[in-house]
């Protein structure tokens, strides 16, 4: 048995490939690299490129290639966070999966493949062009996020409803499709229904498209259009509302209020509340009074917890323009200072390589005035580096109590304190409300509700589980958002710190790579005078 297995897998790996890191780095398209006339030189650009594939880290590819591998699955495909160009086109491919991630991609070639169902282009929103020509394809679906597309090529397919035609409305810059030798363009006024409803579309089954059979085309689906369009504009409106529901949320989160809107109907809608639900008919009036109280309440605390939140964004925007105005500056007067230094180092070098001193020790003593010119410059930088570093550290020094200061932790004690206040008044009027009730219990038709209020000590334990259930949430709530306030106080805190240590850092070590990249041409400078033949020889 193990044998026979081991028989079938080895007949499926000479019949099909794997994508594994051998053949990813045989299919890295590469830019031409310019070519010097000769066999040599054309050799040379072969073995650079070859050795440049060899050495590519994945997170740097652009184009991948694999046409004509023989390969059955879309895999191992992670790290590519730069790919825009794959080419899968003419293979053994029979499902479209594992793709999602690359979402830089704006190219994909799946033509000449097995598939029979469009799926797995979730998230793939810069995607362009996109080719399944020649494939198995009964339905055009699976594109929603695909807004950015500008051209499919889905000809000699399946595909044989009508409405896949329509679903291709919603790509706003959908100027080129092919859609040839499907069973759909066997139907009737086929090329007109295309043409009307797809709004952007230039070039149909590659013949450029004229705006007199455009305006035919409508004409003639007048009627189909009229709704299409009052649907679409119902559609847009649902997306406005949605937009505006999303951007609302984000500021909320922002502010540190998730959850605060729909704070009141969590309380409500616990199980605690579920048998009062049934005395709605008497205590609905003092539920809405509760409500409406609430919401005041909520109301004025988002509005000063969004005006802290801008006066904080207000803080570190006026702290980040500082600094960078502070660089700015610093930056300039050290790209001055290695400006100039360079420009002196060419010169010496030049005149070296040139030979125009008397002697070798005339060159050798001016590689020697230009090292130590660098380290003076290296002195200078330094010094510029660590004033620079000085002056951040007593601007962030002056920001951090400000910023602390509008830590809202005492106002979100206040406000919750304020609402479980409320929550006992409400708890109040519901047993005084609930007791009057007790009165004409012998008029109550509701058997259930009868029973209740005939047994006091059992309505008392309804309202005080109410009670306790619906401070439960608000001090869940309460904790929650005291522990975000102080989470996000001390982020941004530490992340100025931080930021501020690992540009000094960057800094320093910037300065001495560049200190250490001049040395090395000072010291080839030295070997062209001291030992021409290795330096030629190298």
């Amino acid at each position: 048995m193990a044998s026979l297995a081991a028989e079938e897998l080895n007949e499926f790996h000479s019949k099909y490939t794997v994508i594994n890191d051998q053949l990813i780095r045989e299919c890295i398209q590469l830019k031409q690299i310019e070519q010097e006339d000769g066999v040599d030189q054309e050799s040379k650009t072969t073995r650079a490129m070859k050795i440049k594939r060899e050495n590519m880290d994945f997170n740097e590819i652009e184009h991948l290639s694999f046409s004509f591998k023989n390969i059955f699955r879309i895999s191992n495909l992670e790290g590519f966070d730069k790919l825009k160009k794959l080419q899968l086109d003419n293979n053994n491919i029979s499902q479209i999966e594992n793709l999602s991630h690359l979402v830089l991609l704006e190219y994909l070639d799946l033509s000449f493949n097995k598939i029979t169902k469009i799926e797995g282009l979730k998230g793939l929103r810069n995607l362009k062009y996109l080719k399944l020509f020649s494939n198995e394809i009964e339905k055009i679906e699976g594109m929603e996020d695909l807004m950015a597309l500008e051209s499919l090529s889905i000809a000699k397919n399946k595909i044989k409803d009508k409405s896949s035609i329509q679903y291709l409305r919603m790509f706003p810059k959908l100027g080129m499709v092919t859609l040839y030798d499907n069973p759909v363009c066997e139907e009737r006024d086929f090329r007109n229904m295309v043409l009307a409803f797809l709004r952007s579309l230039k070039f149909l089954d590659y013949r450029q498209i004229e705006e007199e059979e455009v305006q035919t085309a409508k004409e003639r689906f007048h009627n189909e259009l009229l709704k299409v369009s009052d649907n679409e504009e119902q559609y847009e409106k649902n997306q406005e509302q949605d937009e505006k529901k999303l951007l609302e949320m984000q500021m909320l989160e922002k502010a540190n209020l998730t959850g605060i809107d729909d704070l009141f109907n969590e309380m409500f809608e616990c199980e605690a509340d579920e048998t009062i639900k049934i005395f709605l008919y008497c205590t609905s009036d003092i539920i809405e009074k509760y409500r409406a109280k609430f919401t005041d309440r909520k109301d004025a605390f988002k509005m000063e917890m969004l005006t802290i939140m801008r006066n904080k964004e207000n803080e570190l925007d006026e702290l980040n323009s500082t600094l960078q105005q502070s660089q700015y500056e610093t930056n300039n007067i050290s790209k001055t200072m290695v400006k100039e230094f360079e420009k002196q180092k060419k010169e010496i070098i030049n005149a070296v390589k040139e030979m125009t001193a008397e002697s070798e020790e005339e060159d050798l003593h001016q590689l020697d005035l230009l090292e130590r010119e660098l380290e003076i410059l290296a002195e200078k930088l330094i010094e510029i580096e660590v004033n620079q570093s000085e002056a951040f550290w007593e601007v962030i020094s002056e920001f951090i109590p400000n910023y602390k200061e509008m830590d809202c932790t005492s106002k979100i004690q206040n406000f919750f304190k304020k609402l479980k206040k409320m929550e006992e008044k409400y708890s109040i009027e519901l047993r005084d409300r609930l007791m009057d009730q007790v009165n004409s219990v012998s008029e109550e038709p509701n058997e259930k509700v009868k029973d209740i209020l005939e047994d006091k000590d059992q309505l008392f334990t309804m309202v005080q589980r109410s009670k306790e259930a619906h401070k439960e949430i608000i001090g869940q709530k309460e904790l929650k958002l005291i522990q975000n306030e102080k989470d996000r106080m001390l982020y941004t805190v530490e992340k100025t710190k931080k930021d501020e240590h690992e540009r000094n850092r960057a800094r320093i070590s910037e300065i001495w790579t560049f200190v250490e990249r001049v040395k090395e041409e000072i010291e080839e400078t030295r070997k062209f005078i001291t030992t021409p033949e290795e330096f030629y020889e190298e």
